[in-house]
């Protein structure tokens, strides 16, 4: 069985998203770049959060996607939106359940 779970990412989760933003190389990830993708500076980015949002999916226990919406804590009206997924854990079925769930 294969187990979708969604959750805030925290700082504690900074070693997982840097792995994910950069394991799949420049060629997949060259359109997004939201941000430094080094584990202190997701540390960083992470800790002072207030409105942004990040959400992770964690599929069979690996982190292999992300969605975001950010840019309120930098004084934006309007958030932007985000996601990642990673190449190799890639499944359309747990993207499928993103379209119609998320944690908050």
């Amino acid at each position: 069985m294969n187990d979708l779970h969604l959750s805030i990412i925290t700082p504690a989760d900074s070693l997982a998203l840097s792995r994910l933003l950069t394991d799949d190389g420049n060629d997949y990830s060259q359109y997004f770049i939201p941000f430094a993708t080094d584990i202190k500076s997701l540390e960083k980015q992470l800790e002072v959060v207030r409105e942004d949002r990040y959400w992770g999916i964690c599929f069979n226990g690996i982190l292999a996607g992300f969605f975001m919406m950010r840019g309120l804590d930098e004084g934006y009206k309007r958030p932007s939106f985000g996601v990642a997924d990673s190449s190799s854990k890639c499944n359309s079925q747990w993207w499928f359940c993103v379209t119609y769930f998320h944690p908050e």
